[in-house]
Order: C-alpha cells, then structure tokens, then sequence
C-alpha cells in the first residue's frame, strides 16, 4: 500500500500498474515494475539508511532498466509522492545519478531531510511536534513519546515483556535516557529545517 506526502491512501491509483505473476503453478497479482520501484523507493525513503534491508532492495531496483524508473517517477507524481520518491532514490550513489537523470529536485521537506540522513524517530518527533497546533495537542503527544503505552513498551523491548517488573525497569531506562533524546532530536530537527528552508530559497 502505497502512503504518499499527504498520507493518502493512492492504493487506487496503481491498479493499473496490477499484473499477474506465475509462481509454483499459481498465478498471483503483483505489482509491475514501475510500480515496485516506486514502492522500494518509498520505502528507502521511510527507513533511510538505518535499515539494511531497503537499502539493500534499493540498490538491486537500481538496476532495472532506464525505461522503467521514467514510468516509476510519471507514476510518483500521479501519486503526489515525487519528494519520497526522491529521497529514496538519493540515499545511495547511483540513485543520486538517476535522479539526476529524471530531472528529481532535491527534495526540500525537513521530513524527508530527517529520513534521508537517518536523523532518528527524535528528529521525527519534534517535526510533528512542531506542526501540531494546540497546548493539549501538543501536551498529549509529548506524554505519549514519554511514556508509550504498556503494550507499545512491549513491542519494543524485551526486558518489558519480561513481566511487570521488566516493564517498570523499561520505563525508568526510557525515562532516563529521555533528555539525551531529546536534545540529539532537537538538533536533528533543526538541522533539517535549516536545510530545507535553505533549499527551499536556493
């Protein structure tokens, strides 16, 4: 499922890049290959280069055929997700030339700054705390990047799963570890705002 900039659900919009694929004598709908560089695009730009595996899908998508990426990135703008799309394609070398290619600005959103440099969920945090709008908004959010839910917690950590007493331990561990995550997201949003205006007036 495809999530664009302004997390739309486009799902709709590829059905007609839907075929079929014969595997183990079935017959199943896939993507074609515009459609799946896109997607593998998308998700480089989502994980950046703090995931191995979409990276490493990147780098074999590169590969394909001149003439696929053009329909892939045609079909990015249908999607409203060219600056995704970019920011993928840019986390690696030859991805940088091919979006040279295609005529790819340089994506010029902090978020997509953010994701491409691998700046962390703390960066993230504070660009959506930043564009969330008012005081008890903005208070519940932060009480929940404080303390996630018990099933949240346990989703993420091992120890929490342990029982109730590793639970509170990952909370006290998370709490004390709270102000270097914050300053470390501070910076990181910064850093991408300042780059993103900057791109956005050069």
């Amino acid at each position: 499922m495809f999530r664009t900039g302004r997390g739309d659900d486009k799902w709709g919009d590829v059905e007609p890049h839907r075929t079929t694929m014969r595997l183990h004598g079935g017959e199943f709908d896939v993507l074609d290959e515009p459609a799946r560089a896109v997607q593998v695009a998308l998700h480089a730009a989502q994980h950046g280069h703090a995931e191995p595996k979409p990276m490493e899908d990147l780098r074999r998508a590169l590969r394909l055929e001149s003439e696929t990426w053009t329909r892939a990135a045609a079909l990015a703008t249908e999607l409203d997700a060219v600056d995704a799309f970019a920011t993928g394609l840019r986390l690696l070398p030859e991805g940088q030339v091919l979006a040279l290619r295609l005529g790819l600005d340089v994506p010029s959103s902090a978020l997509a700054f953010i994701r491409a440099r691998s700046l962390g969920s703390p960066a993230e945090s504070f660009h959506l705390l930043m564009r969330t709008r008012g005081v008890r908004a903005r208070t519940r959010l932060v009480f929940r990047g404080m303390l996630p839910t018990p099933s949240m917690m346990r989703t993420q950590s091992a120890r929490a799963r342990s029982g109730r007493w590793g639970l509170t331990v990952s909370y006290l561990s998370r709490l004390a570890r709270l102000p270097a995550r914050v300053v470390s997201g501070f910076r990181g949003w910064r850093r991408a705002e300042r780059d993103a205006r900057g791109r956005g007036s050069g």
